[in-house]
């Protein structure tokens, strides 16, 4: 069943099929790839039969084949590494014991900076469907947590969560994402553990995402994130902000304006009200409707929403359309979704025994997805249509049935593949 707002594709109408599967390949060029790893200090000083830059191809594959073993998602790699090298002759896999040995070489910081250059807006003024408010490219911030194998380093990293009844029985790792709505693009993302003194929250994980905030950005955000010290730091950066407050949160009213919202201020904590102050605007409403099928709430359900913005001027932004927008929050539900149930084949777990390896599968995890929307989106903008009417698991699908080699990377002309016999 499509999820609200999507509709199914018809049979037959696939359209991602139709775009050159290149843009995938576009976005990690090997010159891209040289720069990162000569930037974190990783390349080799001799020649491997895994070098960096191969590796970081790897941790993406692993990405895209997440039920396939370690061997067998290098077999395709080197293939298609050997290919386009114009080596020929059998291809030769190295042991899952040099490969592990190969993604400790190469570490977290290339792939987490391969993220950080490719991580830019995606959607397009005036082409993209739902990803633009009145000049405003809306983007959400959620996060979810993910299991990591039990393992002592992993559970000594990250933690296990828990309750009255014991903790956990695997380790997690909290995942923080900054979403651009309309196209579910990661614009930022951070990590962090969930129990015990490695537990970090996704307020403390906020400044990760802070460098990805730019003055053209208007950024949607649950009622857990409504602190005053991360509200001035995220409005510091110049992104205007429609966050939702808990019930409990005093919002005085200050002045009040003719679309019914009004003008209210934030107070630094442990002040008894006297001390630095930020002037906020306040759009309060009843949702009172089923919001998937449009019927009307018993009382018992209606929910009262407070929602805190940077944007003072009704005339900018009036109440009733920001109470609209703000359900484009669910977008990153959306995203989330992709990822752990879509892309991950259901894998409940990630696959690495080790922090370090932990964080870099999941920097090409983040990878991978982005490519993935890349792919959705401009298929979207060569039909000229909304990019929701296209499916992310038949995305995935298509993707993990075309050769590595095609998928991954930028095939040179007239080359045969080695594994046709041509060669």
């Amino acid at each position: 069943m499509p999820r609200r707002g999507q509709v199914k594709e018809k049979r037959g109408d696939r359209l991602v099929d139709r775009v050159g599967l290149g843009v995938l390949a576009a976005q990690f060029p090997d010159a891209l790839l040289d720069e990162v790893v000569a930037e974190t200090g990783r390349r080799e000083r001799r020649t491997r039969d895994l070098p960096a830059a191969l590796t970081l191809r790897y941790v993406i594959a692993l990405a895209l084949f997440p039920s396939d073993g370690y061997d067998e998602v290098m077999r395709q790699v080197k293939v298609a590494d050997d290919w386009c090298s114009d080596r020929a002759g059998p291809v030769k896999v190295p042991a899952t014991t040099a490969i592990t040995r190969a993604r400790d070489r190469l570490g977290v910081e290339p792939v987490k900076l391969l993220f950080e250059r490719t991580a830019v807006a995606m959607a397009l003024p005036q082409r993209t469907v739902g990803a633009f408010y009145r000049g405003w490219r809306v983007c959400a911030v959620d996060g979810t947590t993910l299991l990591v194998p039990d393992t002592d380093e992993n559970a000594a990293a990250f933690g296990k969560p828990g309750n009255d009844q014991g903790e956990g029985a695997l380790p997690q790792v909290r995942v923080l994402g900054l979403v651009e709505c309309g196209t579910r693009a990661l614009l930022g993302a951070g990590f962090g553990g969930t129990g015990g003194s490695k537990a970090a929250s996704e307020q403390a994980l906020f400044d990760e995402l802070l460098p990805a905030l730019c003055p053209d950005l208007l950024v949607l955000a649950d009622r857990n994130f409504l602190g005053f010290e991360l509200f001035e730091k995220a409005a510091a950066t110049g992104a205007d902000l429609l966050w939702r407050a808990k019930a409990d949160r005093r919002l005085p009213v200050d002045v009040e304006l003719p679309d019914g919202s009004y003008l209210s201020h934030l107070v630094a904590p442990a002040t008894r009200g006297r001390g630095r102050k930020i002037t906020v605007r306040v759009v309060e409403y009843t949702l009172d409707r089923d919001p998937d099928t449009g019927q009307p709430l018993p009382a018992s359900k209606k929910e009262t929403y407070r929602l805190v913005t940077t944007v003072p001027d009704p005339a900018a932004a009036p109440a009733a359309e920001l109470a609209a927008l703000y359900s484009d929050r669910w977008e990153v539900e959306t995203l989330l979704d992709e990822i752990k149930v879509h892309q991950q084949d259901g894998r409940l777990v990630l696959r690495s025994r080790t922090p370090d390896r932990i964080e870099q599968e999941l920097w090409g995890v983040l990878l991978l997805h982005r490519a993935l929307r890349k792919l959705i989106h401009d298929t979207a903008l060569r039909e000229g249509i909304d990019p929701d009417r296209l499916s992310f698991t038949h995305t995935v699908s298509i993707v993990r049935r075309q050769v590595v080699r095609r998928a991954i990377f930028p095939p040179p002309p007239d080359r045969p593949d080695p594994r046709s016999g041509d060669h």
